[in-house]
């Protein structure tokens, strides 16, 4: 780890974690793990496939805010639990979607002791945006998805046809419609208890204008007055 011969990691086979307080060049910021409330911990180097990096021995997970509520979830219940999003940056610190860590349980015996438990944790990442690509065909645009978490923040994206733009943190101010918003909850995993997810829906101002016309009125009052002069004719006659 390039840590001074002083520092008390140094040699000592023990889980460490990291103190989110100190600078990242910081060689101090690498501490002793303090066991979570399920005295567990999470070492990186034992995931699978091997991720051939010095800094992950013995570094545990769970000094990730996201990776301890989520992992310390499925811990304890089993269910495929989905972590509060935070945003992905690249590598110049654009923002470019937000994310959210999946884990779910994998259980001694499927059928076996409930004492057993689980022996393991099948993770991944989530990217949001994938959620939203190719929903709607080419040409129909300026739909805005807000995803919401009680716990976090929010996150903006828009979809135009199958393509989908992350258009930012929070409820970005943009040009929708607000009147003709949709919620739904998103339940599709177990979520982190108190945090539930929700979908927010506004169609944008381009949207709205190529759906809401008065073309049907003009299309019934053609019909009534081609009816009207029909009958007075008649009646002329």
């Amino acid at each position: 780890l390039g840590l001074p011969e002083d520092h008390p990691i140094q040699g000592v086979p023990f889980i460490f974690a990291i103190d989110p307080t100190l600078p990242d060049d910081s060689p101090q910021r690498f501490i002793p793990s303090p066991l979570n409330e399920a005295g567990v911990a999470f070492p990186l180097s034992q995931i699978a496939p091997l991720i051939r990096y010095a800094g992950f021995m013995n570094f545990d997970g769970t000094s990730d805010i996201l990776m301890n509520e989520t992992m310390l979830h499925v811990y304890k219940t089993g269910e495929t639990t989905l972590s509060n999003p935070r945003v992905l940056e690249s590598d110049d610190g654009t923002p470019i979607s937000a994310q959210s860590f999946l884990a779910t349980g994998i259980m001694y015996h499927v059928h076996g002791p409930e004492d057993i438990g689980v022996v393991a944790i099948l993770t991944g990442n989530l990217l949001w945006d994938g959620f939203f690509e190719d929903l709607v065909p080419e040409g129909i645009d300026g739909i805005y998805v807000i995803i919401r978490n009680k716990c976090t923040q929010d996150f903006t994206y828009r979809i135009d046809g199958p393509d989908v733009l992350f258009i930012g943190e929070g409820d970005v101010d943009v040009d929708d419609v607000r009147d003709l918003t949709m919620t739904n909850d998103f339940d599709a995993f177990a979520n982190i208890p108190g945090c539930p997810f929700q979908l927010q829906l506004h169609p944008s101002q381009d949207f709205y204008d190529a759906y809401h016309t008065n073309q049907p009125f003009i299309n019934t009052l053609t019909v009534i007055v081609t009816f009207l002069a029909t009958a007075l004719v008649f009646i002329m006659y």
